[in-house]
């Protein structure tokens, strides 16, 4: 969705552009505060959720998981 007026700002990257956005994306990161979902999803749907908070491209994300899959097994 894009901004109809204002700005929004995570430490100095200017969020209504596209490539401050991404290095905005990549200083957050996800704590959660409890277990609100994470008993009704597998490993994959859980490495999924993460990955698609932090908007990897979607042609990424099966490559992406089953690197991550090997490597914990």
């Amino acid at each position: 969705m894009a901004a109809t007026r204002g700005a929004a700002f995570i430490g100095r990257y200017d969020l209504t552009i596209v490539s401050d956005r991404k290095c905005a994306r990549s200083t957050l990161g996800y704590c959660q505060q409890f277990d609100a979902l994470h008993d009704c999803l597998t490993v994959r749907e859980k490495l999924q959720l993460y990955v698609r908070l932090k908007e990897y491209r979607s042609r990424y994300i099966p490559e992406f998981l089953e690197k991550k899959y090997r490597t914990s097994n």
